[in-house]
């Protein structure tokens, strides 16, 4: 018989926890976070380099456009551009001025007409190179005007109404002459040639305010249709304005377009003067032009008149900033053409000849003989005139050629013209305008 067995008695269970590691995972966030970080990092830095780089094509950009604007009012211009500027209209389509190239890119300036001589320029400088970062643009505008005379002298609106126009008396002297009448000069060809192609028309000898003297005395002569007419008084500035309500012009605008301002004094022998290449020397302040014609003097088969070399054609506008006293040196006394201003008294001492206008703010006397003016004179007595005073053998002689070529070709010099800002608040930002 078998013995039984005995059971074995189990002792206690144990249960054993997971184990899993979060090692792996702590990396693996770790990693994504610092790729996070690193990604974010590049990103931000490869934003602000692109933003550094397109603020730096942005000054660019503006450093272009202020040179062109720069480049543009530092240049001058000549009156025909201003012409094609003043034809513009306000407010209207701008016109493109300049374009330049400078570094990396190029400007463009264009101009628009604001009111009667301002103007707005817009200039937009563009970056041309860079690759993906080329394209920057900025424009920035400046409301300029130009420096020109506000002025346009139409010369053709002098009066030449008589011999002498004058507000105070008229006296002559010895054999002194005051003629109204019309003739031809004679070196000229007269009447329907090439120099006058028009035909006479008489003028009064004097014209002077009412109650003014008028008297020939000796053998001196006053004459012309009619000898001599009075009118009433004007006002001295009124005496020496010209032109319409639209083309009005006085005595400043005349001085401010003289060929030559000179001062006060004695001119013994002016006339004509040439370079060194025989050209006609417009810049001799002492050079008047030449009147006289010598038709049987030629320049490779043209009449020495019409050549450009010489000075037949020349018609200066000259300024006298005082009085002044001409001829009377010795050598003929000088002679001249065109317009004199006179802002004085005007003294012709002996041998002075003038073809075309003589304008005078003071007395007018001559002394001696050989003294011709031919064309007109206007003198205001604005220097206490008292009377024009003729003695001798003087001539003054209306000639309507004479005053015509005179003021038909006087000679205004081209000046330079340069656009600058207005006084103030002249300068804008137009890259973000809607206009």
């Amino acid at each position: 018989m078998e013995a039984p067995m005995k059971k074995r008695s189990q002792g206690p269970t144990f249960t054993v926890a997971r184990r899993d590691g979060f090692a792996l995972p702590a990396a693996i966030f770790a990693i994504l976070v610092v790729a996070i970080l690193v990604t974010a990092g590049f990103l931000i830095s490869s934003q602000e380099s692109r933003i550094g780089q397109s603020s730096d094509r942005t000054v660019e950009a503006r450093m272009l456009a202020e040179d062109g604007l720069n480049t543009v009012m530092a240049g001058s211009f000549d009156p025909a551009q201003l012409e094609v500027f003043a034809e513009l209209e306000i407010w209207g389509d701008p016109m493109v001025l300049e374009s330049g190239e400078q570094g990396e890119g190029e400007w463009t300036v264009v101009v628009r007409r604001v009111a009667e001589r301002n103007y707005r320029l817009e200039s937009t400088g563009r970056v041309t190179q860079g690759g993906v970062l080329a394209g920057a643009q900025r424009t920035l505008g400046s409301i300029v005007r130009n420096t020109a005379s506000a002025w346009e002298v139409d010369y053709t609106q002098l009066e030449d109404d008589a011999a002498l126009k004058t507000q105070g008396g008229v006296v002559t002297r010895g054999n002194a002459q005051i003629i109204g009448h019309d003739e031809p000069v004679d070196s000229w060809g007269g009447f329907g040639g090439d120099v006058c192609p028009g035909s006479p028309v008489d003028k009064p000898g004097v014209i002077n305010n009412d109650g003014a003297e008028v008297e020939a005395t000796g053998a001196s002569t006053i004459d012309g249709d009619p000898a001599y007419e009075q009118v009433p008084y004007e006002d001295p500035d009124d005496f020496m304005t010209f032109g319409d309500e639209d083309d009005e012009f006085g005595w400043d605008e005349m001085v401010a377009t003289a060929t030559h301002s000179l001062p006060g004094g004695t001119f013994p022998s002016v006339g004509p003067s040439y370079n060194e290449s025989g050209v006609c020397d417009y810049a001799d302040p002492m050079n008047w032009g030449e009147p006289h014609r010598d038709p049987d003097a030629e320049i490779d088969g043209i009449a020495y008149n019409y050549a450009s070399t010489h000075c037949f054609n020349y018609f200066p506008i000259i300024h006298i900033d005082g009085n002044a006293q001409m001829g009377g040196g010795g050598g003929g006394g000088g002679r001249g053409q065109g317009i004199l201003l006179v802002d004085g008294n005007l003294n012709m001492n002996g041998g002075f000849e003038f073809y075309g206008m003589i304008l005078v703010r003071g007395q007018i006397e001559t002394q001696g003989n050989g003294n011709r003016v031919i064309g007109s004179i206007r003198a205001t007595g604005t220097a206490d005139l008292e009377s024009s005073d003729y003695a001798g053998g003087s001539i003054l002689r209306y000639s309507s050629c004479a005053a015509s070529r005179a003021k038909n070709n006087a000679f205004q010099p081209p000046t330079e013209v340069f656009l600058v800002p207005v006084g103030s608040r002249s300068w804008m930002d137009l890259t973000a305008a809607g206009f």
